[in-house]
């Protein structure tokens, strides 16, 4: 083995060094740990055996069936279940269907096998309180993962590789590389088996280390601990960004909202991360979001006006007015009935046909804020505006844009259409914007100014506040 190799247990006391799985620190009772039956997750077992039993926590092997590779699959099942046995390791045998879920949601076999592996891993790990999971990734899966995803292009955060520590997940041989990890296993007399599609260089991931790595080799003869150590300091670099977004995002950096106004003057860098948190906060982790994924959004932003960006886990990211939001699981907005028009009372008026709402409100000039500026508050998923007593006439109701719509403002009259393409909102969204309209004709329309009204001493008395929001 060469010099400048870890060990697999100089690797995996390192890794522990940092993210320990101690009862006093992480309340952690109990280890599921990943085990294929390979090299990689025997030697990892093997090694949590006297590391669990030194902190009286309990150990349990969990081997995932994928209902592939047929008898060869099941004699590893076996192997896994005899290996605990002789052991003393408390184990469980899962089984899935891979190709079926492949099929059904149009992925590879590959990710298939990995979506379902970590279901049934957090799945049992929610069964059982007081769990974390140990995985046998090593510096070679690292860094097929990185020319993985640089080969599909990615941002920073993609290029920082596989994380040490994710949530309950700890990856203690993540410092090793798969050729130390076997010799560790030969020293120590660890039996393992060998999976056969490994070989099949029609898998992606095979292709790369047959293919891709050996020619690495010929410039670097250790590029999975050369790429550990770029993924180390990369990982530094984007955890600083990441806390510098969650700054800028304040109070809402836990939210599915923001403010145009918030996100525009964001330099790039810091824009992408916050886009980043908002997704993540609403589907509940990264997911399959990619560079393209971002970038489309960012555009969206620095773009304003309307337009909805479909991503994955059932998100779409809408920019509707001055505000982004990420949606989860919304319907298709029907198509916009002409004939609609339905006169505002104070409080919300729903419209979930339509997927929005508009609330009235009455405001007195001493309840007003005192910069013209703060009226036009933009808070979660809303627009609001406050117009004063004298510029509205007679009945207040909501319909949806006509031909010839115009409204006077600065001064001048101005048609409606014009003015909503200048706001580069596309057409679909212009049609289902709701105009709200009053004896005098169009009063408002949400993400432009209000009509022009007369200044009287009236008018300085208060207010009627306009909030559209959507559902």
């Amino acid at each position: 083995m060469h010099k400048s190799q870890h060990s697999a247990k100089q690797a995996f006391r390192s890794a522990m060094d940092i993210a320990p799985i101690q009862p006093a620190m992480t309340d952690c009772r109990r280890v599921l740990a990943a085990y294929s039956g390979g090299a990689d997750s025997a030697a990892l077992l093997t090694l949590l055996v006297p590391y669990c039993a030194e902190r009286k926590l309990s150990l349990v092997a969990v081997h995932v069936h994928h209902g592939i590779r047929g008898e060869e699959a099941d004699r590893d099942a076996q192997f896994c279940a005899d290996f605990c046995a002789a052991r003393g390791i408390d184990f469980r045998l899962e089984k899935v269907d891979a190709p079926a879920y492949s099929e059904a949601h149009s992925v590879g076999l590959e990710e298939a096998a990995r979506t379902l592996r970590y279901e049934v891993l957090y799945r049992i790990a929610d069964e059982m309180e007081g769990t974390r999971i140990a995985t046998a990734h090593s510096a070679d899966d690292n860094l097929e993962t990185v020319l993985f995803r640089l080969a599909r292009g990615t941002a920073l955060d993609g290029l920082c590789g596989i994380p040490p520590v994710r949530g309950c997940i700890v990856r203690p041989l993540l410092g090793c590389t798969a050729e130390a990890i076997r010799e560790y296993c030969r020293q120590e007399e660890i039996p393992y088996v060998t999976d056969s599609t490994n070989e099949d260089t029609l898998y992606t991931r095979n292709f790369i280390r047959k293919e891709i790595v050996p020619l690495m080799r010929q410039i670097a003869p250790e590029p999975a601990l050369s790429v550990a150590r770029t993924c180390d300091s990369l990982r530094a670099d984007t955890e600083y960004m990441h806390d510098m977004a969650k700054a800028a995002l304040g109070h809402l950096a836990n939210e599915t909202f923001v403010s145009l106004d918030h996100l525009q003057p964001q330099p790039d860098a810091l824009l992408s991360r916050s886009i980043i948190l908002l997704y993540e906060n609403a589907a509940g982790g990264r997911r399959d979001l990619t560079a393209q994924h971002i970038h489309d959004v960012m555009r969206a932003v620095r773009m304003g006006g309307f337009s909805r960006v479909s991503l994955p886990g059932d998100i779409t990211a809408v920019v509707a007015g001055r505000l982004l939001t990420m949606e989860q699981g919304r319907a298709e907005i029907p198509e916009p009935d002409p004939d609609f028009e339905v006169p505002l009372m104070l409080g919300d008026n729903l419209f979930p046909h339509y997927g929005f709402g508009v609330r009235m409100e009455r405001a007195w000039k001493e309840e007003m804020p005192e910069k013209e500026e703060d009226c036009q508050n933009i808070y979660k998923l809303s627009i609001r505006t406050a117009i004063p007593f004298d510029t509205i006439k007679g009945t207040v109701l909501v319909r949806f844009r006509r031909g010839g719509d115009s409204i006077r403002i600065g001064g001048m009259t101005r048609v409606v259409k014009k003015m909503l393409n200048e706001a580069k909102i596309p057409p679909a969204d212009r049609a289902r914007l709701p105009v709200v309209c009053d004896d005098g004709g169009v009063l408002w329309i949400p993400g432009l100014p209000y009509r022009d009204g007369k200044i009287t001493s009236r008018s300085q008395e208060g207010y009627v506040c306009f909030t559209y929001f959507l559902l």
